[in-house]
């Protein structure tokens, strides 16, 4: 008796360290596929269930082989793309799996981990690693799964993603020939050139205090009439968004402003606050901090619209250029407009 309850124990308490060995790996596999449900990935991309949790506690692992590409010394361990390659080959073209002879390389494991949240980046990198993978190897063998399987509307979705895709990236390649820092001086060059060219415009730098009723405004003037910065009272007392900038509006041109602060602008001198006065915004005072006649503003300034206007001028060309290289008929009598809304016909 006393030797089978030994045995008892012993077989317990290998039990409790087996379990206490593998909660962390569920605890870690539970925050993966909830963040993956947390991502609306559809169904069938979660990962199963982890064979600890698959199984009884007390039923026997299945044998799972490994191979280590890197240790394994026999040519059929590994891909042969891997081996046609290896000369050559970039990190990210590195095998990590192969699913019925389709390999999937390190840079498959980069582009899925790219948009995960950082409740699952978190997650130590060699139980990340061996998630993602095990995750993408059964992505692939349910993609295999369904060649040949898709219904009409499911490719047509595929289709739409692809194309998506393709766009993008061929957009984005058009922008980066063209959005270069010689493209922006030369922008900025041609943009100066333009306005010494043309009759100066009076400009003004201010700051303004808006508030909503008169009683407000003379609080705020009483407390800059006691030596309070004005920019200090604006972050407090201002409801304009300019209020986290100390009040500071920026500079701008005449004709750009409602009347009655151009007006009040205009009879400042830089330095000087304006007496209260009221809008349909509610009660302003302005500081006037500057004033010029307007020539080219610094590239610094301008560079972010004009990398901005390059890009659409690169993505407009492009595709003008398209459209003119290509055979294109329209349809649109054939269609009635308003069946583009009804997504139901992807399903007939």
């Amino acid at each position: 008796m006393a030797r089978q309850a030994a045995l008892r124990q012993r077989k317990e308490g290998r039990s409790v360290r087996a379990w206490a060995c593998n909660a962390p790996r569920n605890l870690l596999a539970a925050v993966f596929r909830a963040v993956l449900l947390a991502l609306a990935l559809p169904a069938w991309a979660l990962p199963a269930q982890s064979p600890q949790e698959a199984l009884p506690a007390d039923a026997p692992m299945p044998q799972v082989r490994v191979v280590d590409a890197a240790a394994s010394t026999s040519r059929a361990d590994v891909p042969e793309a891997a081996e046609s390659v290896a000369p050559r080959q970039r990190p990210a073209e590195r095998p990590v799996a192969r699913v019925n002879g389709t390999v999937l390389t390190l840079g498959h494991v980069i582009a899925f981990a790219e948009n995960l949240p950082s409740e699952v980046t978190d997650i130590p990198d060699h139980i990340l690693f061996a998630e993602l993978v095990n995750h993408l190897v059964e992505q692939e063998l349910l993609a295999q799964a369904a060649a040949g399987q898709l219904r009409s509307g499911e490719i047509m979705r595929l289709e739409a993603r692809t194309r998506a895709f393709l766009a993008s990236v061929t957009l984005e390649r058009a922008v980066a020939g063209a959005v270069t820092e010689a493209a922006i001086v030369a922008a900025y060059e041609t943009f100066a050139r333009t306005l010494t060219q043309s009759e100066p415009v009076h400009e003004w730098n201010a700051a303004q205090i808006l508030v909503r009723d008169r009683a407000a405004a003379e609080a705020a003037q009483i407390a800059l009439a006691a030596g309070r910065p004005f920019a200090e009272v604006a972050a407090e007392m201002s409801i304009d968004p300019s209020a986290q900038q100390g009040g500071v509006i920026g500079w701008f041109r005449a004709g750009t402003m409602i009347p009655e602060f151009e007006a009040a602008v205009r009879r400042l001198r830089p330095g000087e606050i304006s007496e209260p006065f009221e809008s349909r915004f509610g009660w302003h005072l302005v500081m006037l901090i500057d004033e010029r006649l307007s020539g080219a503003p610094p590239l610094g300034e301008v560079r972010e619209a004009l990398a901005e206007e390059l890009a659409r001028l690169a993505r407009s060309k492009l595709i003008e250029t398209l459209r003119k290289d290509a055979e294109i008929a329209l349809f649109l009598d054939d269609v009635d407009p308003s069946l583009a809304k009804n997504h139901a016909l992807l399903d007939d």
